[in-house]
């Protein structure tokens, strides 16, 4: 597990009494030693020390540092010194020796995953939901189209998928956090201000509105499952896209090339499979907190008679401005005083406790009783049925070892779905799994070339029955 790879010592500034510096210094360190790192500059202990004073001052300059308890070890005078020994003892940074007395710092591995996941989340963007799947239907596309050329894609397909389906889900949790968070608040400003500033702002405006534009994932999921679809039920395709992978990757094996392309398929079917799921998870929890807030905006009516007043007064003063400054501002005050029955917020209230009520017993049904019985009925004897197809054969046979079609007699229902069954012992044509295989070993059914049987119940090829075994072994068998 990444776990164990994680020293406890790790998380020690960041709970300590100066985890707002620590984090103001990693902050900055981060976009000294990862932001910055397109020119592929490097980074000195004294320059990543000028980093967390310009962080320190840039962030938290009116918090001053508070004594720790290892302070007395190695007494630092100045702060971004101490800071920088203490991420430095703790694991957060490296420093790597270079040429002569010259030395570098730097991240290491963890720390350095840990602070762009931070980072990602800290930074607001707007989800690109359908520029995604639509670059995953043109990969496909392509895919389908020259599988051998375009195989390499199909990882980069894969993982877009996965990043796409990631945002989704992502933006499903947000919904029911704040969901949540609104059923367990009461009507007053801090609703209003989790539902409009929260929901609306950082949601609605931002994400929210890309599942419901002309980008959202319904106009390309069809396409892409139909394509999916296409290309795992056509082994020669996926022949081709392995052997397309294989030639950038020589040194990895066909076969397990294959497997990995049709788990990358099955993943891409699965992801997009599963997106109305979300979808409607995401709309469920917009209608519960919509509600909520109508809900609270209806309450406040009734707890404050004169917001209609205060409403108008509101308008009066715009429209007045507006006409002060020669802006058009067509408003209609009127004063509201009276509230109707109608606009009241209704209060919940307990239910009514049950009334016992009389049992109406209704008759059964027994048209369909009847239906269901018999066609129960019609399965069970229509089902395969070994022992019948053995009696049938021995009537048939007597003391024989051979008959044929045209010898058989047929007395009743049972005799012909006999039969029938028969031609499943065909040229030993039963499977190894059926009921007819162990016959397989008594009796050999074959098709007499050229040659017809008819009777008054059917017209058929002619057959040969021969019995492979004597009679005892037959019963012993059934």
């Amino acid at each position: 597990m990444i776990f164990d790879g994680l020293s406890p010592d790790l998380f020690r500034p960041l709970a300590s009494k100066n985890a707002r510096l620590y984090y103001a210094s990693l902050q900055a360190l981060y976009r000294r030693l990862i932001d910055n790192q397109i020119a592929g500059d490097e980074c000195t202990p004294k320059e990543a020390k000028q980093a967390i004073r310009l962080g320190i001052i840039a962030d938290c300059d009116s918090q001053e540092w508070a004594e720790e308890t290892d302070d007395e070890d190695a007494p630092e005078p100045d702060v971004a010194n101490r800071i920088y020994r203490k991420l430095r003892e703790t694991g957060w940074l490296l420093e790597i020796d270079d040429v002569g007395y010259r030395k570098i710092t730097s991240f290491a591995y963890l720390p350095a995953q840990l602070l762009t996941v931070i980072a990602q989340i800290s930074r607001s963007h707007e989800l690109e939901i359908g520029s995604t799947c639509q670059g995953v239907y043109t990969n496909l596309f392509a895919l389908l189209n020259q599988p051998r050329e375009s195989g390499p894609v199909l990882s980069f397909s894969a993982k877009s998928s996965r990043h796409f389906y990631g945002e989704v889900a992502t933006l499903s949790a947000t919904t029911r956090e704040l969901s949540h968070r609104m059923m367990n608040q009461q009507a007053g400003p801090e609703l209003f201000r989790t539902f409009f500033r929260e929901f609306v702002d950082q949601v609605i405006s931002r994400d929210y509105k890309t599942l419901n534009s002309k980008d959202n994932p319904y106009q390309y999921r069809s396409k892409i499952l139909s394509i999916v679809t296409e290309l795992k039920t056509s082994p020669d395709r996926v022949q081709l896209i392995s052997e397309g992978i294989k030639a950038t990757q020589p040194n990895e094996d066909l076969e397990t090339i294959i497997k990995r392309v049709h788990k990358e398929l099955d993943e891409i079917f699965r992801i997009f499979d599963n997106v109305p799921r979300l979808m409607d998870s995401i709309e469920r929890y917009r209608r519960s907190m919509t509600r909520r807030t109508s809900e609270a905006i209806r309450y406040a009516y009734t707890v404050t008679g004169d917001i209609g007043k205060k409403l108008d007064s509101v308008a009066s003063k715009i429209a007045g401005t507006a006409v002060e400054d020669d802006l058009l501002y067509p408003v209609k005050t009127t004063e509201d005083t009276y509230l109707s029955k109608g606009r009241l917020y209704t209060p919940k209230t307990a239910r009514a406790e049950a009334q016992s009520t009389r049992v109406q017993h209704q008759q059964p049904p027994l048209d369909k009783i009847a239906l269901d019985r018999a066609v129960k009925a019609y399965h069970q004897r229509r089902s395969d049925n070994p022992k019948r197809l053995t009696q049938f054969l021995e009537s048939q046979l007597g003391d024989k070892a051979l008959i044929t079609t045209d010898d058989i007699t047929i007395e009743g229902l049972d005799d012909l779905l006999s039969y029938l069954d028969l031609r499943k012992l065909i040229n030993d044509g039963a499977s190894r799994g059926s009921a007819f295989s162990p016959l397989q070993q008594h009796y050999k059914v074959t098709v007499t070339e050229g040659a017809m049987t008819k009777n008054q119940y059917l017209t058929a090829p002619k057959l040969t029955i021969i019995r492979r075994s004597s009679k005892r072994n037959t019963e012993h068998a059934s």
